[in-house]
């Protein structure tokens, strides 16, 4: 009985050597969500081989075998643009603002935003449609309130009556339109398919799909189901706009 202990130990004690390699997925700023189900598919496909791991949070010292991040790998990966995540900014028609700057909207997202740059005209009020998570967080007494929509159409409608407004939709509402509201452009950069697709557009970020070229077969499918319809969908639905193959 002693033996078949010491046989099970030493076999346990193989397989964690063998499994040395950490097979990271790495999947920053909420994209891990999209991963989760096909990481827990991998893991179980491959863990004699491998320690496998999905995380947000880049490690030192590990090389992601998969990226989903804003910055492009190169050398030993294959890179590809993923998806955009951005947002529009609405002013009343009437607001004699010209545009936004890339610092303004650190200002808009830091709750440091009181009034309209090169104006005279106040902000006292953020409509907002999408991610709750955009508000930032601890807002100090006498900050201009967020108000949340479920629907992007009636934050504009909200922007329409109010010259003091701001209104932020995600660019997966690109198309939406409502009258008495204009689109702002930042650092003198308008909102287009191809300006965001680009990187030109500052209130957009574009995200890629890098894979190390020596992936396990595993991992190089769960790369070509992230490229596929059916999770460019899903995307859409998360308010992220999908890549347009050749970008």
């Amino acid at each position: 009985m002693k033996k078949v202990g010491t046989a099970i130990f030493l076999l346990s004690l193989a397989l964690l050597m063998q499994a040395s390699e950490k097979l990271l997925l790495l999947a920053e700023d909420g994209f891990h969500e999209f991963l989760k189900q096909d990481f827990h598919r991998l893991a179980l496909t491959v863990s004699q081989k491998y320690d496998c791991k999905l995380s947000s949070v880049p490690e030192k010292e590990v090389q992601p075998v998969l990226r989903i991040s804003s910055r492009k790998e190169s050398g030993n990966y294959t890179s590809v643009l993923f998806a955009v995540r951005g947002h529009l900014f609405f002013v009343n028609g009437t607001n004699p603002v010209e545009g936004l700057t890339s610092e303004d909207l650190k200002q808009i997202f830091s709750g440091s935003f009181r009034k309209w740059k090169r104006t005279s005209v106040p902000l006292r009020q953020i409509c907002y449609s999408g991610d709750e998570k955009i508000v930032p967080k601890d807002l100090v007494k006498g900050s201009v309130p967020w108000i949340r929509f479920s629907d992007p159409y009636y934050a504009l409608q909200m922007v329409s009556s109010d010259i003091s407004a701001l209104g932020i939709i995600s660019l997966v509402n690109a198309d939406l339109s409502v009258k008495g509201t204009r689109v702002l452009p930042v650092d003198g950069v308008a909102a287009t398919p191809q300006t965001v697709m680009s990187g030109t557009y500052p209130g957009a970020v574009r995200y890629y799909l890098s894979i190390r070229k020596d992936a396990p077969p595993e991992v190089q499918e769960i790369c070509k189901k992230l490229r596929s319809k059916e999770t460019k969908l899903k995307l859409l639905k998360a308010g992220i706009l999908p890549a347009v193959e050749g970008d």
